[in-house]
């Protein structure tokens, strides 16, 4: 049988995460204290005991959803659950890496902070919108990025997630000319929403050539089991792709609805906290699939009984 493993990634984050796990294990207690001595952050203090808006914040959202969701995974590791595959949503992907053994833990939450602090700097520096369309098909809304982008504007997908489903980000002229386009389908919907969700664009190309430099000092390391890349969903094995794709990633739109096609063939799909954000999207497009998100450790049970259950009855064997 296999098992996919998936990541959240900026969105999920909420003040208590990881609270249980916290309190009922050493491990998780011990990856705390490593990531709050590695970036001179009180990650105890963020992740339970800060606001919505301080915890919003891009670098501290990204690093603490990377240390919640490496310390649940160093729980399924220790309960033996297997991985046959793992991906990340959005910078998500980063936990999906240390899930595989691609890098360091310590070199995770260094690579987030630096890519953060980038990211933020074009953000301050620029006017760059987000907006959620919803309806309207990926072609369609191409076209529409594409009639929109013009005379100095910009506009692109930068997250697919379904067919009809995507986050678009530019500046705030057109994306207010694809919201009105969008519109005029009385079937479709828009929605403004954090640009944290819509960094992957060309607008970025500059947070790219400024990472690279950092890349060097990290050791990107053969992974224990594939990654489903956020660029088009295929699997990633190689160290030195995996470095490729991480640059690649940054200015290059996520193909979330690709990862979905590639985790279909899985018997288990396993969402690592916090929330359940994918796991909704993923019951949504294929409710016969079994589907955990693990936020308590009765969620580790849960997991547990049911691949014993595989076990005894013999299926995906």
């Amino acid at each position: 049988m296999k098992v996919a493993v998936l990541f959240p990634g900026y969105g999920s984050q909420f003040v208590g995460m990881g609270k249980e796990f916290y309190n009922d294990s050493r491990i998780v207690q011990e990856y705390f204290e490593l990531a709050s001595s590695c970036l001179d952050i009180n990650f105890t203090k963020l992740c339970f005991a800060s606001s919505d808006m301080e915890l919003s914040k891009m670098g501290n959202a990204n690093t603490a959803l990377f240390l919640v969701g490496s310390a649940i995974c160093a729980l399924l590791k220790d309960a033996q659950i297997p991985f046959d595959m793992v991906a990340g949503y959005n910078h998500g992907e980063y936990t999906a890496l240390f899930a595989a053994d691609g890098i360091s833990f310590p070199d995770g939450l260094y690579l987030l902070n630096k890519l953060s602090g980038f990211y933020q700097d074009v953000l301050n520096d620029s006017d760059i919108h987000a907006m959620f369309v919803s309806g309207i098909l990926t072609q369609e809304l191409s076209a529409m990025c594409a009639t929109a982008g013009v005379e100095g504007e910009y506009v692109s997908i930068a997250l697919y997630c379904t067919k009809v489903d995507h986050i678009i980000s530019g500046s705030m002229i057109a994306v207010d000319k694809v919201k009105k386009m969008v519109a005029q389908h009385a079937h479709a919907k828009t929605h403004n929403t954090s640009v944290e969700l819509g960094l992957h664009s060309p607008l970025f190309n500059g947070v790219a050539d400024q990472f690279k430099m950092y890349l060097e000092k990290v050791d990107f390391k053969d992974l224990a089991v594939p990654l489903l890349s956020c660029s088009d969903g295929n699997p990633i094995v190689q160290g030195m792709a995996v470095k490729h794709h991480v640059i690649e990633h940054i200015n290059s739109p996520v193909r979330w609805d690709k990862i979905m096609e590639s985790c279909v063939e899985s018997d288990i799909i396993i969402e690592v906290g916090p929330g359940t954000q994918l796991s909704g999207i993923i019951t949504g497009m294929y409710p016969e699939k079994k589907v955990v998100s693990v936020n308590k450790s009765a969620d580790i049970d849960t997991i547990r009984n049911m691949l014993n259950s595989h076990t005894d009855t013999g299926i995906g064997q």
